[in-house]
């Protein structure tokens, strides 16, 4: 009998703090996770990988995460890829932003955990 493999996550994010938060909490639980530090990178591993969960900063240097966001929803390849936004904006206008470009969830940084986690569940993934 062979084990499904573990979900894979991409995390997006140029700060090392939020990077390894989530490194440390997603690989406890599990997961596979793979780490961009930009939108580029972000985007030719997404092609690559084909993660199952993208968690993405919207403020990086170079491609923002509503741009990124767009790129991953015009390419078949990543189209199907939830997103959710990992973000300090708090505003109204940030998260219509983000639901514009394909995001699925739109979360602060701050009180990431438990909606990611519920977020991941809906999902299929393990909590």
């Amino acid at each position: 009998m062979t084990a499904e493999p573990a979900p894979s996550v991409l995390v997006v994010d140029d700060t090392p703090t939020n990077v390894s938060v989530l490194l440390e909490m997603l690989g406890r639980e599990g997961h596979r996770v793979l780490v961009a530090r930009d939108g580029a990178s972000a985007l030719e591993q997404a092609q690559y990988a084909q993660p199952d969960l993208i968690l993405l900063d919207v403020m990086m240097p170079g491609i923002d995460g509503f741009e990124t966001c767009r790129r991953l929803r015009d390419d078949p390849r990543t189209a199907a890829v939830p997103v959710i936004f990992m973000t300090a904006l708090g505003d109204l206008e940030d998260k219509v932003k983000g639901f514009a470009a394909g995001g699925r969830k739109a979360r602060s940084q701050i009180s990431a955990t438990p909606p990611l986690r519920a977020a991941r569940s809906s999902w299929g993934f393990a909590t």
